[in-house]
């Protein structure tokens, strides 16, 4: 599994489970902070998210 693979599942886990607010901002750089990676995989994962 890809990095940018396992950063959409943590991230779509979050938001299913509530972990994440509705409405809430996310922000790359945040995240990419919080889970010690670059903020391109975070950037896709986003963009997956979103379609």
């Amino acid at each position: 599994m890809s990095l940018q693979e396992e950063i959409y599942n943590q991230l779509k886990k979050a938001i299913i489970y509530g972990e994440l607010s509705p409405g809430e901002k996310l922000n790359e750089l945040d995240f990419a902070k919080k889970l010690s990676v670059s903020r391109t995989p975070v950037r896709e994962a986003f963009r997956r998210l979103q379609v």
